[in-house]
C-alpha cells in the first residue's frame, strides 16, 4: 500500500465502503470505525493488559515511533468508540480495532 489506511479512507466516498456498510449496519458505529483508530500500542506490553476494564490515561497513548501523545480530539474519539461499542475490557477494544481495519 502506497498510502496509509487513514488517507485511503478519507479519499473514498461512503458508497465505496460496501463491505463496511454490509457488516456494520449501524451508521453511528460505522462512522466511528471509518475514522483513524487510536490504540495504545506500547502500553499493551503484556497479556494482562487485555483484561483491564478502562481505557488507559491519555499519557499512555504516547508513541515512541511518532514521538508524540495523542491529541485531545483523538482521546475523545477513543472514548466515544469505547462507549458506543460497549467495550468492557481492552481485549474487546483490540478486537473492535481489528474488526474496523478488516472491514475497510
Amino acid at each position: 500500500m502506497m498510502s496509509s489506511l487513514d488517507v485511503l479512507v478519507k479519499g473514498s466516498a461512503p458508497e465505496d465502503m460496501k463491505i463496511m456498510e454490509k457488516t456494520c449496519v449501524d451508521s453511528v458505529k460505522r462512522k466511528l470505525l471509518l475514522k483513524k483508530g487510536i490504540y495504545p500500542y506500547e502500553y499493551m506490553d503484556s497479556f494482562e493488559r487485555f483484561a483491564e476494564t478502562k481505557l488507559p490515561a491519555k499519557e499512555e497513548f504516547f508513541s515512541k515511533f511518532a514521538g508524540k501523545e495523542i491529541s485531545d480530539k483523538e482521546c475523545t474519539h477513543a472514548k466515544k468508540v469505547w462507549a458506543e461499542f460497549g467495550c468492557k475490557t481492552l481485549s474487546l477494544d483490540a478486537k473492535q480495532w481489528l474488526y474496523g481495519q478488516k472491514c475497510i
